[in-house]
């Protein structure tokens, strides 16, 4: 009897054991394959950095911001390749020029006459502008070159719309700004190696130009209060 008894927990033992065994292998194989499927759906820094075409400082603040969802295993960083090529899809189609309307002709005059292209400071600075990547730049940085180059746009034009001393003031306010956007590029000598072109190009052509434009319209300024001045001596 406790021989039979002995067999018997001895086999249910062995069954047991194979039981989890085989528990064991199908829970590996599981793991496994999920293992091989997440890295079908994820990337590495440097594979995520090569295909945007980043710095690895530029990708992991884009992790930071959460624009690109991934996460952090034991100080290597693993990104999702669907939000990967979501970002990269979002920032082409910002790249994209937009599509013309097949009743919309190529070339627009505008009916009032204003062409800021008549400006040699407005074309040099939109030419700099193409040379201005601010991608690795910190958030806080970007905002503050944004905010300052529309003013600079905004101050421009408002120079090329205004009337008397008006003009005067507005161009001088514009290369203010401008001035300001060199000054913060060549206090960093990390955002000179970047922005060297920019600075260069603001430096050389797009802020002399001012200097022609501002001598004409002091002579212009210049000529006008002459004539009043007649004016008043007549009456």
């Amino acid at each position: 009897m406790e021989k039979s008894l002995i067999f018997e927990f001895y086999f249910s033992l062995i069954g047991y054991r194979r039981r989890q065994k085989d528990l064991f292998l199908s829970v590996f194989c599981e793991r496994l394959y999920d293992v091989g499927k997440k890295k079908e759906q994820e990337v590495s820094l440097s594979e995520a950095c090569e295909c945007l075409k980043v710095s690895e400082k530029t990708m992991r603040r884009y992790l930071s911001l959460r624009k690109i969802n991934g996460k952090k295993v034991s100080g290597v960083w693993y990104i999702e390749k669907a939000s990967l090529d979501l970002f990269k899809e979002s920032k082409c189609k910002l790249l994209e020029p937009s599509a013309k309307s097949p009743h919309q002709p190529e070339k627009q005059e505008i009916a009032s006459g204003i062409n800021l292209h008549n400006l040699a400071c407005y074309r040099l600075f939109l030419a700099a502008l193409g040379q201005f990547n601010t991608m690795d730049d910190s958030e806080e940085l970007q905002n503050y070159f944004r905010v300052t180059t529309r003013q600079a746009l905004a101050f421009l034009g408002a120079g090329y719309v205004g009337y008397g001393r008006l003009k005067k003031i507005n161009y001088e306010a514009s290369r203010g700004e401008m001035g300001k956007l060199l000054a913060v590029i060549q206090s960093d000598s990390e955002l000179m190696k970047r922005h060297s072109i920019f600075a260069v190009m603001l430096a050389k052509d797009v802020i002399p130009a001012f200097g022609p434009l501002i001598k004409k319209l002091d002579a212009r300024n210049q000529k006008s209060e002459q004539l009043n001045n007649k004016d008043v001596k007549s009456v």
